[in-house]
């Protein structure tokens, strides 16, 4: 649900997963290894981060995280689901360059147009 949640920018899924955290931590604390994936959502909740790419070379940014290992990132390529999810209207290429928007809890850093910037962007986020 919270990875639902930050793809769909909608506040009512994750209050959903909010309130299941809360219902199910005290069961969870006693047996913590049955819940491996309820404490995967947890984390992510924690130290989650989203990625919104929007412009014409997405491939510069999507083949990164196709084949690197970021199990708390979640991205998106806005120009595909922007109809679908008109928030993502608001992601925007740069200069004419593919950009890619880093975000974390609600709040984003200026986004960025090459993978190196990306790359530290993501490598401050998950100190």
């Amino acid at each position: 649900l919270v990875r639902l949640s930050r793809l769909l920018h909608d506040s009512k899924i994750e209050e959903i997963a909010n309130k299941q955290f809360k219902v199910f931590g005290g069961k969870i604390k006693k047996n913590p290894v049955s819940y491996t994936f309820f404490l995967y959502a947890f984390l992510h909740n924690l130290k989650g981060i989203e990625v919104v790419i929007s412009g014409n070379n997405p491939k510069i940014f999507t083949k990164y995280f196709m084949s690197n290992f970021s199990p708390f990132t979640v991205w998106a390529y806005a120009d595909d689901i922007k109809d679908i999810i008109p928030s993502y209207e608001n992601y925007q290429p740069i200069d004419g360059n593919t950009a890619a928007y880093v975000c974390k809890n609600g709040s984003c850093k200026s986004p960025v147009t090459t993978l190196e910037d990306l790359k530290k962007l993501l490598e401050i986020d998950n100190k």
